[in-house]
């Protein structure tokens, strides 16, 4: 692989078979400070998702408290599927999508037959209705803005009850992090990296006002200098929502 140079036109493109990019240097690899001073250092962000720790299993139960009833549960950007491992354990009926070849063939193979390798924007594998929580984490920002409609409507479309994205949302409209933010690690995947207004558009051209739930920002948003905070997302299709009955004045 060539070497990544931060600040170019080049590099700040996303690759175009990501699901062979974000190979185990993408996952696995350690974050080394010459990756941001040597242009010759093929450095990458390494998530350090190497192996299992019980977090996984604490937050599963958070998510089956919170979203109960909870019976099928699909993760989008499972990488190599601690939270579907977790969930299974927990006796959920729990899938998987990512577009990475090695995060899916490096997974726990008690849940190999769970996990799907390709892209978010076609489930296919899925029934319309037949999941109570699709999920994702970090993952939005990793598609163009048309994938990520593509994304969210197919979402919507296997969702039966609720949906729960956590979305990285910016101070202004970057696009590409790898071009805009060269002193942190460099994930030239990240695409679409936007502010709440650019979003909430995106968000409502999918779903219909009654069936968002909420839409906050985890925490104080841009506190102490930062660009960028979490925002999260959760949509209920099955009710109409709070969000909807107050902008409705009910």
């Amino acid at each position: 692989m060539p070497a990544f140079v931060p600040m170019t036109k080049e590099n700040a493109r996303r690759p175009e078979n990501v699901g062979e990019w974000c190979d185990m240097g993408y996952f696995d690899g350690l974050a080394d400070p010459r990756g941001y001073e040597d242009p010759q250092f093929d450095h990458r962000k390494g998530y350090g998702l190497t192996i299992w720790d019980d977090r996984y299993i604490g937050t599963s139960r958070y998510l089956i408290d919170q979203f109960r009833p909870l019976y099928t549960y699909l993760e989008l950007g499972c990488a190599k599927g601690f939270y579907v491992q977790a969930m299974r354990m927990l006796g959920v009926e729990a899938y998987g999508v990512d577009i990475s070849n090695y995060a899916t063939e490096n997974c726990h193979p008690d849940i190999e037959q769970f996990l799907t390798c390709g892209s978010a924007t076609n489930l296919s594998r899925f029934r319309d209705g037949s999941i109570d929580l699709v999920y994702s984490w970090d993952f939005l920002e990793h598609l163009t803005r048309e994938e990520v409609k593509l994304c969210l409507t197919e979402s919507r479309r296997v969702g039966r009850r609720w949906q729960r994205h956590g979305i990285t949302a910016f101070d202004k409209d970057y696009g590409s992090i790898a071009e805009c933010f060269p002193k942190e690690p460099q994930d030239p995947t990240h695409v679409s990296c936007f502010t709440l207004e650019w979003w909430t558009q995106l968000i409502r051209e999918v779903f219909p006002l009654d069936e968002i739930y909420s839409m906050d920002f985890l925490g104080t948003p841009f506190q102490d200098g930062s660009q960028r905070c979490m925002l999260e997302l959760i949509t209920r299709a099955d009710i109409k929502t709070p969000l909807a009955l107050q902008e409705k004045g009910a």
